[in-house]
């Protein structure tokens, strides 16, 4: 699938730049919801933002939202950050993380929960994590969790 978007946004990027640069407006949105592959793991956003950059002279950011259900399992917490971390790797510009709808889960997580992961301690997560999970995985989420920390 990836080749396909490739071929398809690199063959047309003229159309775009003409859609584009005569924009009045000092912001413009990309939004890619459900559509991970694109950021993560195929390189078509990438290639975008550098043709946006280098040649058109944008300044860009990305805002990966995460929603704020994966704060309930500690476990899809990290799959969310890992997640985030790659998007941040491969577009290789500015990138903050937002928590987003957090209105649903304010029954679920006390206000004191909602602060650790403001800041959080990896390794504190991992603990709870791991009281769930099979021992034949504790080396494994100890390792993930020191590489999203090494790199955060």
């Amino acid at each position: 699938m990836g080749q396909m978007e490739d071929c398809f946004l690199m063959s047309h990027l003229d159309w775009l730049e003409e859609e584009i640069v005569g924009l009045d407006n000092d912001y413009l949105v990309f939004d890619m919801p459900g559509q991970i592959e694109l950021y993560t793991h195929i390189p078509v956003l990438p290639m975008l933002a550098k043709h946006m950059h280098h040649h058109l002279g944008f300044r860009l950011c990305a805002a990966y939202l995460l929603e704020s259900q994966f704060i309930v399992d500690k476990a899809k917490f990290f799959a969310g950050v890992m997640s985030a971390m790659s998007a941040m790797v491969m577009l290789e510009i500015p990138h903050i993380n937002i928590m987003s709808k957090m209105d649903l889960i304010e029954s679920q997580v006390r206000k004191s929960d909602l602060k650790r992961y403001l800041n959080p301690d990896p390794f504190l997560l991992i603990d709870e994590v791991n009281a769930k999970t099979n021992p034949r995985y504790h080396d494994l989420n100890r390792a993930i969790v020191q590489l999203v920390f090494i790199c955060s």
